[in-house]
């Protein structure tokens, strides 16, 4: 994906720790800091939204399908345990 420049006003005080930060990994520099640390930030919102949908799906469920659930999860459960017997 092409890179596109841009420009920002930070706090002296927080370039200060980009800069610290950048000059830890040798050939780093501000951008290539600043670009992972907004990288890591996208991961964790995505993933704060992965766990937020599975939450809403499974406070969701019908009774009915909360049983189903279940079901499955026992027989997971049994299968699991019939196979380490088998050692």
């Amino acid at each position: 994906m092409a890179k596109v420049k841009v420009s920002l006003t930070l706090d002296e005080n927080v370039l200060r720790a980009v800069d610290l930060e950048a000059a830890q990994d040798p050939g780093s520099n501000r951008s290539a800091f600043i670009e992972a640390v907004l990288r890591g930030w996208m991961d964790r919102r995505q993933h704060r939204t992965l766990h937020e949908d599975i939450a809403t799906y499974y406070l969701q469920r019908s009774t009915d399908e909360a049983t189903e659930d279940e079901s499955w999860a026992e027989l997971g459960d049994s299968t699991v345990e019939q196979g380490w017997d088998d050692d």
